[in-house]
């Protein structure tokens, strides 16, 4: 029996498309659902965090499906997942009034919850801490590690709140640090330069004890 040829362009588009959409969702910068994601709502604003959820979970498949099938496409993805983590969480480092939550002191009816949930953008680096986890040990290449130094690290970044008590990096901290020491036991000799790194995003002495501090504190410690 002929198995039919596979259209190796047409896939990487699916791709493309599937990784962008799936670090969108829950942010701001949201992409329309795909029609390949069955009974879900046709837009971003229409789906509710449980919806949000299962939306990101189907992608995730996708996304992990592909790669795992096509190993010529494998370099191109992890590409643009890194380049869509980054633009993604660039458009949403910024936490505009309207978007924002409040948890304590909420006079007017009660705690509000934040609109931006990140769920895709957790997701997408669940997808990228497996990623570094089927690495060959040791790391020989530096492309593998431009993962962590133009990616992982970078996302150590932001200082915004979605809320008075949850600073953005919370929504998808754990991932990240799953991330960071897939990595690091993948290519133990930079540990330290990781450690150095993580230093530099600490919150200023001004805002000493803040929620993002102790998120960092623990990370250390992993």
């Amino acid at each position: 029996e002929v198995l039919p040829s596979v259209d190796h362009d047409r896939i990487a588009t699916v791709a493309a498309d599937a990784i962008q959409r799936l670090c969108s969702v829950g942010g701001l910068n949201s992409s329309a659902v795909p029609a390949y994601i069955a009974d879900a709502p046709s837009t971003p604003a229409a789906l509710r965090e449980g919806e949000q959820q299962a939306v990101a979970k189907a992608l995730k498949g996708l996304v992990v499906a592909i790669y795992s099938r096509f190993l010529g496409l494998r370099a191109g993805m992890r590409r643009k997942l890194s380049q869509a983590l980054l633009a993604t969480l660039l458009a949403n480092q910024n936490v505009p009034r309207g978007h924002a939550g409040v948890r304590l002191h909420a006079l007017d009816g009660g705690a509000v919850a934040s609109t931006i949930t990140l769920v895709g953008l957790a997701a997408g680096l669940e997808v990228l801490t497996g990623i570094t986890r089927g690495f060959r040990r040791p790391l020989t290449t530096h492309r593998h590690l431009e993962l962590l130094w133009d990616c992982m690290v970078p996302m150590h970044a932001p200082t915004a709140m979605v809320d008075d008590r949850t600073p953005l990096l919370e929504l998808f901290h754990r991932p990240l640090c799953l991330g960071v020491v897939a990595m690091v036991e993948s290519h133990p000799q930079c540990v330290g330069s990781v450690l150095r790194s993580l230093v530099t995003h600490f919150p200023a002495s001004s805002t000493a004890n803040s929620s993002k501090e102790v998120l960092l504190l623990h990370e250390l410690e992993m």
